[in-house]
């Protein structure tokens, strides 16, 4: 029988498979009897310290055994799991704790300089925790294993919170997403026959954890009694190693991520041998990229979209719909079809009114698996949540007449030029075809004449010698002239987030300095 809690994912298959590796970092292997009794000692240790349900506790550190015993011995009390941005500054992640007002708080060894920073500010804090050891705080590991085993049999109602996961903050402070034990449940029962994942499978788990295709991946390989092999961080050519020394099954992989592997020395001749199914979402994929990674890692892709208030997925380009040179191709810019248990629509993002087929507005969803709300903000909540179940998204597409999503941009992506409305992700699809392009993004900067027009930010291959000018000629060779960027700048990388996301908001404020408007 399928678990139906987070607690209950590790009590099922310490019980089913105990001797069965539900983690491997490092050489290290813990399995699933060794994770629930882990746990259990977490469960009994939060007792202890007098959190009990929905009481919030964080953890700051990369990806990592002992988060996990966090995560599944907060669900044993019914707690919630609140994440941390490891890569924000010690202020930002003195607000977030604040704001989430957690009351236990583990922090990983490379952070014990954060948190000397920003120990002052944290007042809901009562227990802090280090992995491996602090002058001040006792060490994660030897309060953990000091606690009794017994499992303490706490479990989460279906409404019951059980992640409080940040959004990315770039349109403001980040508001925290509230994510239900059904919401997550919803998903794993839906996706993982979608995206290939069973018993048998090796998942790589290296998205971070503060992220839900992070958490919610890592949790999803347990849900199903497969291996998760943890990274600490992503770095390109170590991930392309670990796929072929630990056999792994299952991916899932942000674009960005795609796009550097492919560029590796010798990957071509490296062993993908056992992948049979690589997700990828998160953030805009171009064509090109997408071509090139099926061709180099040569398995099953699935592409996904959802959002954080979306608990991950609602949708899945399947594999049979992934035909680079065939009559299909153009569904490679799709986001794919609905899952059984969402439902779409598009409006007009101003009167709400419903779009017709193939013509662009906001994009709403209605599924089980949207959030509960955003903590502490009724206000955002109400402009979020709908009546009938709606989820704004935020997020620009259509519908095409057989029910594929099209992502097209953000909403406050969308560059309006002369009344004329520009989708940088359409611009950025083109550009990335240009051989000699290795990155680029499209954002919108003021324009005396037209309001606003696109600016391309490029990085070009080592020893390409490319002109702004032979930039604009080639976008104008594939699409409309209004569209392309009439300002091209080179750039040597592209900031982005922790889901790589290119921070647009970061390039485009330089621009806006001192102007009223925004658009």
């Amino acid at each position: 029988m399928a678990p139906e809690t987070i607690a209950d994912i590790v009590r099922t298959h310490a019980s089913s498979q105990p001797g069965k590796a539900a983690l491997v970092q490092d050489g290290e292997t813990v399995t699933y009897a060794e994770l629930h009794e882990r746990s259990n000692r977490v469960a009994n240790g939060l007792i202890s310290e007098g959190i009990g349900a929905q009481d919030h506790v964080g953890f700051l550190d990369k990806n990592c055994l002992e988060f996990f015993d966090l995560l599944y011995g907060a669900a044993k009390v019914n707690a919630v799991h609140a994440g941390i941005n490891w890569r924000l500054y010690p202020r930002e992640i003195a607000a977030m704790i604040a704001d989430a007002g957690s009351r236990l708080l583990v922090v990983g060894q490379e952070f014990v300089g954060v948190l000397d920073e920003m120990e002052a500010d944290l007042a809901s804090v009562e227990k802090i925790l280090v992995v491996g050891g602090h002058p001040r705080h006792e060490a994660f590991e030897v309060w953990r294993d000091r606690q009794d085993a017994t499992d303490p049999g706490g479990r989460a109602g279906p409404d019951d919170t059980v992640l409080l996961l940040y959004s990315s903050g770039t349109t403001g402070a980040p508001k925290g997403v509230m994510i239900r034990n059904g919401s997550v449940f919803d998903l794993m029962r839906i996706c993982s026959p979608i995206w290939g994942i069973g018993q048998d499978s090796i998942t790589l788990v290296n998205m971070p954890m503060f992220h839900i295709g992070g958490v919610g991946w890592g949790a999803l390989a347990h849900y199903n009694g497969s291996t998760g092999v943890v990274v600490r961080e992503n770095v390109p050519d170590e991930l392309v190693a670990l796929v072929g020394r630990h056999r792994i099954t299952n991916c899932f992989f942000v674009p960005a991520l795609l796009q550097f592997m492919c560029m590796v020395p010798g990957v071509e001749t490296r062993d993908f041998s056992a992948l049979e199914v690589i997700v990828y979402g998160a953030a805009p994929i171009t064509v090109d990229v997408l071509r090139r990674s099926i061709d180099t890692l040569s398995c099953e892709f699935v592409g996904v979209y959802g959002l954080t208030e979306s608990s991950g997925g609602v949708t899945t380009l399947r594999w049979e719909d992934h035909d680079p040179g065939g009559p299909r191709a153009r569904l490679l810019q799709s986001a794919g079809t609905a899952h059984p248990n969402a439902k779409l629509k598009i409006v007009d993002p101003v009167s709400t009114d419903e779009m017709p087929t193939g013509q662009v507005g906001e994009i709403w969803i209605q599924s089980g698996q949207s959030m509960k709300g955003y903590w502490q903000n009724p206000e955002a909540t109400a402009e979020t949540l709908l009546p009938g179940g709606w989820l704004r998204t935020g997020d620009a597409g259509f519908l095409d007449a057989d029910g594929y999503l099209f992502v097209t941009d953000r909403i406050k992506d969308m560059i309006v030029s002369g009344g004329e409305n520009i989708y940088s992700a359409e611009v950025e699809n083109v550009l990335m075809g240009h051989p000699a392009v290795v990155d680029v993004t499209v954002i919108g900067v003021p324009s005396d004449r037209w309001g606003e027009t696109p600016l391309a930010l490029v990085v070009v291959a080592e020893g390409a010698d490319l002109s702004d000018r032979d930039i604009i000629d080639f976008c104008r060779g594939e699409m409309a002239s209004y569209k392309c960027p009439s300002v091209v700048e080179f750039v040597d990388d592209l900031p982005r987030g922790p889901t790589g996301k290119v921070l647009k908001n970061v390039l485009r404020d330089p621009y806006w300095e001192g102007r009223d408007r925004k658009i």
